[in-house]
């Protein structure tokens, strides 16, 4: 790259890399999957019922490859 690109396109080359390398690690801090979720405890608070069970429902539903 450094043969074939300007300095000006070099320097935003490595900003750019910059800025991705520390979204890499941001996400690579994160555990792999997520917390499980305490559904009856939203269940005793939220007043609507069956609000809780639909949300419960469609996160089961839900597959994020």
């Amino acid at each position: 790259f450094s043969e074939k690109g300007s300095s000006t396109s070099k320097a935003q080359f490595l900003s750019f890399k910059a800025r991705s390398d520390g979204y890499l690690r941001r996400v690579l801090a994160y555990p792999e999957t997520a917390p499980a979720i305490d559904w009856a405890f939203y269940k005793a608070k939220v007043p609507v019922a069956g609000m809780v069970d639909e949300f419960q429902k469609q996160y089961g539903a839900l597959s994020i490859p």
